[in-house]
């Protein structure tokens, strides 16, 4: 498989150092953000977790730019990164 910015998440979970990422990724968001969800799920309902988890793994690479994770260099790197394995 290639990897490119069209990749999902879903995609690079197949890939060890992708999973490496993403899990990793998940921890430090979840340390900022518990609070915040705390209150969405109380406004959206019991299925908002799993809903959001879905959302995310269908999500491209390239959205991690738009949502502010990551710089197009690091996208880029970790590209080649994964690609290497």
């Amino acid at each position: 498989m290639i990897i490119t910015r069209l990749s999902t998440i879903e995609d690079i979970m197949k890939i060890r150092k992708g999973r490496e990422f993403v899990l990793n990724s998940v921890n430090r968001s979840k340390e900022k953000e518990e609070h915040r969800e705390e209150e969405e799920r109380k406004s959206m309902g019991a299925g908002s977790d799993r809903m959001g988890q879905a959302m995310m793994m269908e999500m491209p690479l390239g959205s991690l730019i738009s949502y502010g994770r990551m710089t197009e260099e690091a996208l880029d790197e970790l590209i080649e990164e994964l690609n290497a394995e």
